[in-house]
């Protein structure tokens, strides 16, 4: 019977403590994780620039804007990948990146930090 008791909390114990690991991204990580060598943070910081997102990915990017109600917004895409910027004040002036979708698996995403030797 002491066995059986034995076996049992080891049981649990073992239930309890294999949860799954979660990993959360620091600023620094989220902002670096590169679309074709381009990063996020650099993508953000463009705020919807025309001029600036064609100088990022090489002129390919075509572009639509939205100036209909809920709010602005500026699309941007090729056949790799879309980038949605939105401006909820409506000023044109404040973008912000909305949405993102890589479409084709020649679109190299790189997350993490690469080391090389």
């Amino acid at each position: 019977m002491k066995h059986i008791h034995t076996i049992l909390l080891v049981s649990i114990f073992s239930i309890c403590y294999s949860t799954a690991q979660r990993n959360t991204l620091t600023y620094d990580e989220l902002y670096g994780i590169k679309f074709n060598n381009v990063t996020l943070g650099q993508i953000e910081t463009t705020e919807a620039n025309t001029a600036q997102m064609q100088t990022l990915f090489g002129g390919t990017l075509s572009s639509e804007m939205n100036e209909t109600s809920p709010s602005l917004a500026k699309d941007f895409s090729n056949s790799a990948i879309t980038l949605g910027f939105e401006d909820d004040n409506d000023t044109g002036d404040s973008y912000y990146l909305a949405y993102m979708s890589v479409l084709d698996e020649s679109m190299e995403v790189t997350i993490g930090l690469v080391y090389e030797t």
